[in-house]
């Protein structure tokens, strides 16, 4: 981890972050045309979840659909059992690293990290400022899923 002099929020290097309960990172890609395989074999990196243009999809609270596109995810959460996101999304920027622009050239492909973040009631998360510059040169969109939940009265 990378971590400027002149950052706020200190890095322990431990795993821990106070204010969070969980937090991954996830690679999400969606394209019109193609398998998940071609991603896997463009990345060297397999899914944690994907989908293949029309197939079935049966709802977790019951009905069926038809997935309109190619989908294609990794997740970080297996792998890597820190608190800071900051180590999460260094796990999956070495993971994609120089590999992720033959993905970018699939027809209709669409891409972006998704952090995901469960905080202890207060508190967010923090993104160094070398991941931030890595995420802009690899022009991939960070998106955050943010859930609050406070300790038990």
């Amino acid at each position: 981890m990378i971590i400027a002099p002149w950052d706020i929020t200190p890095y322990r290097g431990d795993g821990s972050y106070d204010t969070c309960e969980r937090t991954c990172a996830k690679l999400r890609i969606y394209y019109d045309e193609g398998t998940p395989q071609e991603v896997t074999d463009a990345l060297g990196l397999s899914p944690t979840e994907y989908r293949t243009k029309g197939e079935n999809i049966t709802k977790a609270k019951g009905g069926n659909f038809q997935a309109k596109c190619t989908v294609w995810i990794y997740s970080t959460e297996s792998e890597c059992n820190s608190l800071d996101l900051r180590d999460h999304l260094d796990l999956l920027l070495s993971k994609v690293n120089g590999k992720i622009r033959e993905v970018q050239e699939f027809k209709g492909v669409k891409m972006g990290v998704d952090c995901i973040w469960w905080s202890k009631g207060s508190g967010g998360p923090a993104l160094a400022s070398h991941q931030l510059k890595r995420l802009g040169e690899l022009g991939l969109e960070c998106s955050f899923d943010i859930s609050f939940f406070g300790e038990d009265d």
